[in-house]
């Protein structure tokens, strides 16, 4: 039912899912860490939804983008030497 560990594509594929997943992950560490610091602690900072949605937003998206450049970065240096990428 599931593909081979072997299977390259499948490790291609998985190196934005792993990189989306973990920039996920980060941003919402530093939602957490916003939010135990503003109503925790009293500091103040400028938080709200908006700023929430817009730091999950641009955490997500730039994990995303560097997945699909690793990805295709390593695509292309496989290519060249076949012995060498994911």
């Amino acid at each position: 039912m599931l593909p081979s560990p072997r299977d390259r594509t499948l490790r291609r594929s998985a190196v934005p899912l792993i990189t989306t997943a973990l920039g996920a992950t980060v941003a919402s560490l530093w939602e957490m860490y916003e939010w135990l610091a503003a109503d925790v602690f009293g500091a103040h900072l400028r938080v709200g939804y908006e700023d929430t949605v817009a730091d999950m937003a641009a955490g997500v998206a730039g994990s995303l983008a560097a997945g699909l450049i690793l990805a295709w970065r390593s695509a292309r240096d496989g290519a060249q030497d076949p012995g060498k990428g994911l």
